[in-house]
């Protein structure tokens, strides 16, 4: 699958995005290679050298970024106090299970083989842009967790639209 949209919006002349968007399926070889889309690999956060990938915080699945994206990681995790489980979980989860992956010569990344067991990634991953990050995921287990952000997102528009008629009517949401 192709990209479903994009947006461009680096420096003037750059052709670099802003941000990652668009879902692409792309086809995992026995080696557990993809080929990360050129516009994932040209967004502005340090991700066109390689990618800060880790086990997603919220949901089953592999998050992905560049640089920026693990810069955020470290100031999160280091606002919290020294010593602190919470503190210690993340560190855990983000650092200690991550990798850095580089590129190969076609924009493919080798996925280690525990993060493919762990989320029964196969034959085929499905990546999905989140702006300042990516996610990797399994299909069959994507595709509930997409229809479910699909219904909040119909909610969230509601509720907003609600908000806002309320606002400008002097009613009450």
């Amino acid at each position: 699958m192709g990209p479903v949209s994009g947006i461009r919006g680096g420096p003037k002349g750059s052709g670099r995005a802003r941000v990652f968007l668009s879902t692409f399926e792309k086809p995992l070889d026995s080696k557990r290679r993809f080929v990360v889309p050129a516009d994932y690999r040209n967004v502005e956060d340090g991700s066109q050298d390689e990618l800060f990938v880790f086990p997603c915080l919220s949901e089953p699945c592999l998050e992905a970024g560049g640089i920026a994206l693990k810069k955020e990681y470290e100031v999160m995790v280091a606002k919290l106090p020294f010593g602190h489980d919470s503190r210690k979980s993340l560190t855990l989860k983000v650092f200690a299970q991550s990798k850095t992956l580089a590129y190969d010569t076609a924009g493919r990344i080798t996925l280690p083989e525990a993060m493919c067991a762990r989320f029964g990634l196969r034959a085929e991953v499905v990546l999905v842009g989140m702006m300042d990050r990516f996610l990797i995921w399994e299909p069959e287990a994507y595709r509930p967790w997409a229809e479910k952000m699909d219904r909040m997102a119909d909610e969230s528009i509601a509720a907003l639209a609600n908000v806002e008629y309320a606002r400008l009517t002097g009613g009450e949401a």
